[in-house]
């Protein structure tokens, strides 16, 4: 079965929306309770320990300050465990992993609104293809509105498919490929889902956090909306391109502190 660009486009847009489900915004609270956009995660189920993956400058120093959305006029503080890897200087940490196990009453107040990904759904040792069949989905804090009239708050996601850069550009932008991988988003060139028309794209804070996604055409001649969370979006080190860090590294730390039965990433060794 021959698939058209188009087609294939519209697919992972479509994958975009089941990803949806499955990722968060977080918010801080100001001291008149007012919500302020403050990063993405992504939701994981591993053999019933769940858990939001992140970017661990969003979540340090956070920990019992954090909220996320059940509807528009509600906000649930997150408890649980937080796990992030120690860094000197976090603007120079190119690791930047950020886990919180979740508690269970945190669960259980989530599920009626989010649903986790399951350990199917990991690209561990994933092998990253030149072709724009990767997905990224999370909240730019500029798409974030709070309405004090109604007490409410509106946010949209941004939804945008790439695909990696070339690897000349690893090195200059302070990138491992072993680790990590950088993506092309220029903000200046983003073509509009609907329109099909370039349109300026938002500011890529509040992005940090939020999922990488491979989407293939055997998804979609399968018609099950095949996906793989493959990295976590850590930082904008220029306006043309994203940096993530790969999912075995969340993985590992996760696998080891849990022993949990996942397979053993190949391509990254994490000592914990």
């Amino acid at each position: 079965m021959m698939v058209t660009i188009d087609q294939f486009k519209a697919y992972q847009t479509e994958v975009a929306k089941v990803v949806y489900s499955s990722t968060i915004q977080f918010f801080t609270l100001n001291d008149q309770n007012i919500p302020r956009a403050h990063g993405s995660g992504v939701l994981v189920n591993i053999d019933e320990h769940y858990f939001v993956f992140t970017a661990a400058h969003v979540i340090e120093d956070h920990q019992g300050k954090l909220h996320v959305g059940i509807d528009q006029n509600d906000a649930l503080l997150l408890g649980g465990d937080y796990i992030i890897n120690h860094h000197y200087d976090r603007q120079r940490d190119t690791i930047d992993t950020g886990i919180i196990k979740l508690d269970t009453v945190t669960v259980d107040k989530l599920t009626p609104s989010y649903a986790f990904i399951t350990k199917e759904e990991l690209g561990i040792d994933h092998e990253w293809k030149n072709l724009p069949q990767y997905v990224a989905l999370g909240y730019p804090a500029t798409k974030t509105k709070y309405n004090p009239f109604k007490n409410s708050v509106k946010t949209v996601p941004f939804i945008f498919i790439t695909m990696p850069a070339a690897f000349k550009e690893y090195a200059k932008n302070k990138c491992d490929p072993e680790h990590q991988v950088l993506v092309h988003y220029d903000q200046n060139a983003v073509v509009s889902t609907t329109t099909k028309l370039k349109n300026k794209g938002p500011d890529s804070y509040g992005m940090s956090g939020c999922g990488f996604w491979n989407t293939t055409t055997n998804g979609f001649i399968k018609q099950n909306g095949e996906k793989k969370l493959v990295a976590i979006l850590t930082d904008w080190p220029n306006k043309h391109f994203w940096m993530g860090t790969r999912i075995d590294i969340f993985t590992e730390i996760v696998r080891k502190k849990y022993q949990l039965n996942i397979p053993v990433s190949t391509v990254i060794k994490v000592n914990f």
